[in-house]
């Protein structure tokens, strides 16, 4: 999802673009020139199933997609696996550039092939860029290039996969709640990270209960971290 000048999610191939009216560009100048990117990642979600247990209007994949368009991709020749996809989605390469072909990390890859993190603090450093992951392998991508994100927050998953979701929901909501009050003008690109639908999906399988409830709660917190930029929206425009 990106927030700000435009919206638009990886998570389901959904995208909008919104306007600025010009009575508030006279009065808070600042509040416009702000930029913020929100890209969420979930993992291990399958198309088909968002449609038969999430697609309503409580869940935020139904509200993110009825705001722009939906696609269901078929990658050929790639790992379908964590590791080197979310490996592409950060760098912009595939596997079979970065060569990443597993859940192990390396950090070398992304000195090679940077992340968006590294490209971003490289050329904008004045831009502020935060990761909040429940999955260690993200935060070490985050750090590795030699420019890492600025704000790096690890959430651990020792209890329920859905609480520790939930908790990287509150701290995303509070990040973006946070531009709400920004006179300094900090632009933001803020990745966030959601994990319990591939861990139910690898001890359940993909048409388990388990994974038929985690696929709900992701719509839930989208749905609650996507009223939070509707609120900040109608203070900043």
């Amino acid at each position: 999802f990106l927030c700000g000048t435009a919206v638009a999610s990886l998570v389901a191939g959904t995208a909008a673009a919104v306007g600025a009216p010009a009575s508030l560009m006279q009065t808070a100048d600042w509040m416009l020139a702000a930029e913020h990117v929100l890209l969420i990642g979930v993992d291990g979600v399958n198309l088909s199933k968002i449609l038969e247990y999430a697609y309503d209007e409580n869940s935020g994949f139904k509200t993110a997609m009825d705001q722009g368009v939906t696609g269901a991709a078929t990658e050929v020749n790639h790992t379908t696996i964590s590791g080197p996809s979310w490996s592409t989605i950060l760098t912009g390469v595939w596997d079979d550039k970065h060569g990443v072909n597993n859940n192990l990390f390396r950090p070398e890859v992304y000195d090679k092939w940077p992340s968006v993190f590294n490209l971003i603090e490289y050329h904008k450093p004045e831009i502020d860029t935060t990761v909040i992951s429940n999955w260690q392998y993200l935060n070490d991508l985050a750090s590795a290039g030699g420019y890492s994100a600025d704000n790096n927050t690890f959430v651990p998953t020792d209890g329920s996969p859905a609480d520790s979701d939930s908790l990287v929901t509150a701290l995303t909501i509070a990040q973006i709640l946070a531009t709400a009050d920004n006179p300094d003008d900090v632009s933001s690109f803020l990745f966030s990270y959601q994990s319990q639908t591939d861990l139910a999906g690898h001890s359940f399988g993909g048409g388990s209960e388990e994974y038929m409830q985690a696929v709900i709660n992701l719509g839930a917190n989208i749905q609650q971290i996507l009223a939070a930029i509707e609120q900040v929206k109608a203070i900043t425009n």
